[in-house]
């Protein structure tokens, strides 16, 4: 059996990375091609903890990194290995790339870093979404998603669980304001986290259909089944 493709969409918050995964998720099994799709969180059992211990206030950002990659590492063992090893081309919105750019900002060491997220099943193909920021704010406001991770408050916050007790009493326009300039830092970053010989940069303010003919032209796949 021939083995699948693990296809990664990297990019800032409100870049159309869902957007991207799901149209590709349409798409590719018309063309004959399996599919199996996996957000930022593989196992959910984790992302219980982490929430318990936000409640708690008894996570720093230095835990939440080592969940993290406890997760992309035990769940890609679980969830992505098998559907490569079956066949199937596994669809990741948001991956170990923007894990280090996210943490790095939160202030988590290189060299620590380095550590945590040394072992990763590598993808075949990168699409990373770049968009005006603007463009960023309108999709991803009426969403609601305007939390403090996606503005990196909870970055400047003693502690993650005070942060997110906080986060609905910080005025909209502040929300607002942090969101473009943490996302800006962010979106810098990408171009030297990627891997250039495995990325594929595609403007995100494009149309998901226009998007998903690009993806599938790099993918060097018919646009229609």
């Amino acid at each position: 059996m021939t083995r699948g493709k693990l296809v990664v969409v990297e990019g800032i918050d409100g870049a159309g990375k869902s957007d991207l995964v799901h149209g590709l998720a349409e798409r590719l099994p018309q063309l004959g091609i399996e599919v199996e799709r996996v957000g930022r969180i593989l196992m959910p059992e984790l992302m219980f903890l982490w929430n318990r211990l936000v409640s708690a206030d008894a996570i720093t950002q230095r835990m939440a990194a080592t969940l993290a990659a406890a997760d992309l590492i035990a769940g890609g063992n679980r969830r992505i290995e098998p559907a490569l090893a079956a066949g199937r081309w596994v669809l990741v919105n948001s991956y170990v790339y923007t894990h280090r750019i996210r943490f790095g900002m939160r202030g988590v060491p290189k060299e620590e870093l380095d550590a945590l997220f040394s072992e990763f099943i590598q993808p075949d193909i990168i699409f990373h979404l770049r968009i005006p920021l603007a463009h960023a704010l309108a999709r991803i406001q009426p969403r609601g998603h305007l939390d403090m991770w996606s503005t990196g408050l909870d970055a400047q916050s003693p502690s993650i669980g005070t942060a997110w007790r906080q986060r609905r009493t910080v005025p909209l326009v502040e929300r607002e304001a942090a969101f473009l300039s943490w996302q800006a830092q962010a979106q810098a970053r990408f171009p030297a986290m990627l891997p250039p010989e495995l990325t594929v940069n595609l403007p995100g303010e494009e149309s998901t259909d226009s998007l998903v003919e690009a993806a599938l032209a790099a993918l060097e796949l018919p646009s229609h089944g």
